[in-house]
């Protein structure tokens, strides 16, 4: 989606792991403002960014980063989550965003957001053997934000 989309949506939903290839938080939030039709919904479904600072070392689970290291980039090599992916050498460089970054950004491109849920991971491939652990920490979230409606519009028959 370009920038040329200006008020032309309902419904942006992004999920499964989109956050971490966004360099700059609050151009992707104006972006999908933008996009979106007055009273038009955000649907993100994603990993929660405490998530994302846990790994697994010998089975057991440990804080990988700290939760406020900054954005990024985080350089990486291999793809950890198939096992195709393992052996992959090619560099890539993602970001980890806290959950006030994300909800502030939103915000500031006038964005509401109207629902924000936490649940458990059920990444096998990122905590292995430390799944059940790591069940007790925030895994994945839900947060739905809207476009306000346009307000001082002459209503049809008023």
């Amino acid at each position: 989606m370009g920038l040329q989309a200006k008020r032309a949506f309902d419904l942006v939903y992004t999920g499964g792991g989109v956050l971490v290839w966004v360099p700059d938080i609050e151009r992707w939030a104006a972006v999908i403002a933008r996009a979106l039709r007055p009273g038009g919904r955000l649907v993100l479904w994603d990993y929660h960014p405490v998530a994302m600072r846990w790994a697994t070392v010998d089975g057991a689970l440990q804080i990988e980063s700290s939760y406020f290291a900054g954005p990024g980039p985080i350089e990486t090599q291999g793809w950890t989550h198939f096992a195709a992916g393992r052996g992959a050498t090619t560099k890539k460089y993602e970001f980890t965003w806290t959950l006030g970054e994300i909800v502030t950004a939103l915000a500031g491109a006038g964005l509401c957001v109207t629902r924000l849920s936490e649940y458990p991971t059920d990444a096998v491939w990122k905590f292995g053997d430390a799944l059940d652990p790591a069940r007790d920490l925030p895994g994945l979230m839900l947060l739905v934000a809207s476009r306000p409606e346009e307000t001082g519009r002459k209503r049809a028959g008023g």
